[in-house]
């Protein structure tokens, strides 16, 4: 995380080089295994002792850093991309393809589930945080309308799990009673 080699390494070679499966497979690994949840890493649980809080708040830093790199939509659509590609084959999937999709859906769930930083503390309500801008991105990407196919196909149930937790971190930072009477605001008028 402190040589920054996913924001100048694999990030760029996952948009430019997503055509190659063998290199998009080691990158996507990559990425899931250095953007997994902090908590996930010290097994849910944030450790007491000095060196090891130390060592969990440098990971959320890290990881900060990473979320960030994931505000640029070429990304984003590089992962749409692909996901698209796999999730058309319905039916007939091969393991490294269920695997492949698998992997994006994780890697999308690691980088939404990254805490907010100081810098988005300070920030007015009406101005966007890191999570809005990666929630920008994704939308640019065309990324939620193949999680809106994933949550309302039966053929993809098995995929369901990884949907719906993407989705409660897509909306995490919404009041749920905003979100629950704004089509009722928007049929009004």
């Amino acid at each position: 995380g402190d040589t920054r080699v996913v924001q100048t390494d694999l990030i760029p070679m996952l948009r430019e080089h997503s055509s190659d499966k063998v290199l998009l497979d080691l990158v996507l690994r990559l990425l899931v295994n250095l953007t997994s949840p902090a908590l996930l890493v010290f097994h849910q649980e944030v450790p007491e002792d000095k060196t090891g809080r130390q060592m969990y708040m440098r990971l959320i830093v890290q990881q900060q850093g990473f979320k960030e790199a994931f505000t640029e939509a070429g990304v984003w659509a590089s992962i749409a991309s692909i996901l698209g590609a796999g999730l058309q084959q319905e039916g007939d999937r091969d393991d490294d393809t269920n695997l492949l999709v698998e992997m994006c859906l994780v890697l999308l769930r690691n980088v939404l589930a990254v805490a907010p930083g100081r810098q988005d503390d300070t920030r007015t309500h009406d101005d966007a945080d890191l999570h809005d801008q990666v929630l920008w991105s994704l939308h640019l990407a065309g990324l939620p309308d193949l999680l809106l196919y994933l949550a309302s196909t039966q053929h993809e149930a098995d995929l369901s799990m990884h949907t719906l937790e993407i989705i409660s971190l897509m909306l995490r930072q919404q009041d749920p009673q905003a979100l629950a009477t704004s089509a009722l605001h928007r049929s009004k008028e």
